[in-house]
């Protein structure tokens, strides 16, 4: 099979050695597999070339924007690439992360280019996303999107720190007040993940009081396809 009897872009003639023989074993493997290789063997197009063998749906994610972009222009409408609203100019509010806050008329509308993003990414077979926002949908809920069969982490050295910072919520003094919190410290208190949790969970009760009280109302829930950080009022 060549690379034209995949649908690939005519930059792509022939493979390369060895290359099909990794295009295979990704597709026919039953474990997760890691592979480390040097700058120009081709990687990208060996995991969108067992992308679309599979048949099934698959996410690439990147760290850096200038992966995505590269990706696109490698590949063309074979993916589809999906950013943060923050990366995408709105017609009435500069920018759709704005748009969404203030109203925007267009926000479930395919004349919202964010939108637009999304229902393109949910009837593609490859998506290309960040870390950041593939592990908002995972820890907020199903993005329209949908979940993959084949997850490709690109860029992979970086994967646990990108998870990480993708993860984290950072808490100033500041915010402790506002909401009314007292933070876990002193001897005794700094011990397994476990007890931050159990931490965590009661103060999640005080900050909807404490949200409430200052506002009014309870936050919706954020939503799963671009996860922003909440605002303390």
């Amino acid at each position: 099979m060549t690379p034209a009897d995949l649908g690939l872009p005519p930059k792509f003639q022939s493979w390369q050695l060895g290359q099909w023989d990794v295009i295979t074993h990704i597709v026919t493997s039953d474990t997760d597999l890691a592979i480390a290789a040097p700058t120009g063997v081709g990687k990208s197009v060996q995991y969108i070339a067992a992308g679309l063998l599979s048949g099934g749906r698959v996410r690439v994610l990147t760290e850096t924007k200038a992966l995505q972009d590269q990706l696109v222009r490698d590949f063309g409408s074979l993916v589809a690439l999906v950013k943060g609203k923050s990366n995408y100019e709105c017609p009435f509010h500069g920018h759709c992360e704005a748009g969404g806050e203030e109203g925007c008329p267009n926000i479930e509308s395919d004349a919202c280019p964010h939108t637009e993003a999304i229902n393109t990414a949910s009837r593609a077979q490859i998506v290309i996303a960040n870390y950041a926002w593939h592990c908002a949908t995972q820890v907020y809920g199903q993005s329209k999107v949908g979940q993959p069969d084949m997850l490709i982490l690109d860029e992979g050295h970086s994967a646990m720190k990108a998870v990480s910072d993708a993860l984290t919520v950072e808490l100033t003094e500041n915010d402790f007040t506002r909401l009314g919190l007292s933070p876990p410290t002193g001897e005794g208190q700094f011990g397994p993940a476990g007890e931050y949790g159990d931490w965590a969970k009661a103060a999640l009760e005080r900050v909807k009081s404490r949200l409430l009280a200052l506002t009014g109302k309870v936050p919706a829930p954020i939503n799963q396809d671009d996860a922003q950080p909440a605002q303390v009022p």
